[in-house]
């Protein structure tokens, strides 16, 4: 009896035993599967925001670099003096519209823009491309709107705020002033509609499967969005229109995000993100703003995200979280050994676990000591081309100078007699000199040194087409004026590997560099439209594979876009921070 009294007991406590096992096994199991569905939804969150960040940083480059290059094209077109002789006179009898250098730089980018005008001195159009209809029975010689500041005599260019053109559309213009010896002739303008603009910039943006970008002018006034009836709109009619839906379809904490959002916008912060109700579409979203100045002007883009594609992925992930760590508890209840196979899978992971770490730090330090191999291989090389071109430069190079001028005081001394072969000789020294200059130039380029990349590489360019008969454009803009040697160094020999990678392989006849920078990181961008090539495929030759090693050893990133018959983009971004 006491036996059986004694198994009875030994049993309940073994019960119990077993049923606090399961609690705690249970309360574990909720807890990670909780943490686990927490940082899925984190994960995913920071992932889309990383995404519209990185959206609204490409389309505000995209923007800014086509502000840039009407500027310069019409800073370009001011340096023609028969452009400020017709400002100043306000005739153009000697111009042929067909052939003119007006029309022929609207012909080369009227897919970008609505008209060039030529104004005078008080604002009225000389000439206009393309010729409006009924323009010269209706207004032979009108005022151009918005008017010409005349204040602005210091040569920059004039990028107007957002205005209604006479069709009834927001537009904006881009001038640029014309003297004519000395004196304020008139002005080049680019006429420009913002739908021209969000057609190439705006509307082909797409985040997600419903995510879109939209833009407010310096007013908070919508002058781009895929709902055409939003444009002109401003931010308070927004905030209006969503206080009229309170409470019902979107509970007091959403309506409150979307009023904070708008309300970071008019702070002074260049950029931030949140969660809003998409007035367009009444649909909860997150969003991320960037303010860029256009002109003396900001606008702000926004690209928003429909929340929903984010809740569905968690929703569908905590289902699948839970019902695992329900099957787990369930298993463990029936087989009744939950405690022992929890620990013998603990052990085991533990053993893993530890295994896998020393496995990556492993790979992480051969990794760190190829980086450190690679980095004193080409620093290496650098020094050695400094050293050969002080050699070359000290020693050769002085030498060769000595006996040219030992040369020419030699047929100064024989006027008289027939010195053909001594200037023959002569020619010959001064063209080995100048390959001699050439060779030390291409080992340690002195422009760097003196001038920055930016001229370094602008120079380049000219070489390469000088040389190869290729047209190639380079554009620089926002580059840190302190960047150190070695970036300034790594960059050039990236687009010299660029650059002759075209010449060798691509067969293209146009190209073009550009170099683009903030305070975080400068960007190189090479491009051609050559043959292009597959990307998938294996690309044999060490040009590229340089250049990706010396992006990685600034800690920075080489993609390449391409298609066979499409050309050929190379992105290198090299962080400064």
């Amino acid at each position: 009896m006491k036996s059986t009294i004694k198994k009875e007991k030994r049993t309940g406590f073994i019960s119990l035993i077993f049923i606090l096992l399961f609690f705690i096994s249970f309360a574990i199991t909720s807890y990670f599967a909780w943490e686990s569905h927490v940082k899925f939804k984190e994960t995913l969150v920071n992932q889309w925001n990383q995404q519209l960040e990185s959206t609204l940083e490409i389309s505000s480059i995209n923007l800014t670099n086509y502000f840039t290059k009407f500027s310069q094209n019409l800073e370009y077109l001011t340096h023609d003096t028969t452009v400020q002789r017709w400002a100043y006179t306000g005739e153009m009898s000697n111009c042929n519209r067909i052939d003119c250098p007006l029309g022929n730089l609207y012909n080369l980018h009227k897919n970008e823009t609505d008209a060039l005008l030529l104004l005078d001195s008080a604002g009225s159009i000389i000439e206009r491309y393309p010729e409006p209809e009924m323009a010269k029975i209706i207004c032979g010689h009108c005022a151009s709107k918005p008017s010409l500041d005349k204040t602005n005599v210091d040569r920059n260019v004039q990028i107007s705020e957002v205005f209604i053109n006479k069709s009834g559309d927001p537009a904006i213009t881009i001038s640029y002033p014309l003297f004519f010896k000395s004196h304020f002739a008139g002005a080049i303008r680019w006429m420009v509609k913002i739908s021209n603009i969000s057609k190439q910039f705006i509307a082909p943006v797409k985040v997600g499967i419903a995510g879109y970008m939209f833009v407010l002018d310096n007013k908070g006034n919508i002058i781009s969005h895929p709902n055409d009836k939003l444009i002109g709109k401003s931010v308070k009619y927004i905030l209006d229109s969503i206080s009229k839906i309170e409470g019902n379809s979107h509970n007091i904490e959403h309506i409150s995000e979307t009023k904070l959002f708008f309300d970071s916008i008019n702070q002074p912060a260049p950029e931030g993100s949140g969660k809003y109700i998409d007035f367009a579409y009444d649909k909860y979203s997150i969003a991320a703003y960037k303010k860029i100045e256009i002109g003396n002007y900001q606008w702000t883009l926004i690209v928003s995200m429909p929340y929903s594609e984010i809740s569905s992925p968690v929703r569908n992930n905590a289902l699948t979280t839970f019902g695992l760590a329900g099957a787990v508890l369930l298993i463990i209840f029936i087989i009744g050994i939950a405690f022992f196979n929890v620990q013998k899978k603990k052990t085991k992971l533990e053993v893993e676990t530890k295994y896998l770490s020393e496995l990556a730090q492993t790979a992480e330090e051969l990794k760190t000591e190829r980086s450190m191999r690679l980095t004193a291989m080409i620093d290496g090389q650098e020094n050695e081309r400094q050293r050969i071109s002080r050699e070359i430069h000290d020693g050769l190079g002085q030498y060769l100078l000595a006996m040219k001028v030992k040369l020419e005081n030699e047929i100064n001394k024989r006027k008289n007699e027939n010195t053909d072969s001594l200037k023959e000789l002569k020619s010959f020294f001064i063209n080995t000199i100048e390959e001699v200059k050439r060779i030390s130039d291409n080992l340690i380029p002195v422009i760097l040194d003196e001038f920055g990349i930016s001229t370094a590489l602008k120079n380049l360019c000219e070489e390469f087409a000088r040389d190869n008969k290729i047209k190639i454009e380079f554009v620089s803009f926002g580059v840190p004026s302190d960047l150190n040697n070695k970036i300034q160094t790594y960059i050039y020999r990236m687009a010299q590997e660029g650059l002759s990678n075209i010449i060798k392989h691509s067969n293209s006849k146009e190209a073009n560099v550009q170099l683009l920078g903030n305070s975080d990181q400068v960007n190189l961008i090479i491009q051609d439209d050559g043959s292009g090539f597959s990307v998938k495929d294996t690309i044999k030759g060490n040009g590229l594979n340089n250049m990706k090693e010396r992006a990685a050893i600034l800690n920075g990133t080489v993609d390449i876009l391409s298609n066979p018959g499409e050309g050929t983009t190379i992105a290198i971004k090299i962080p400064l921070k």
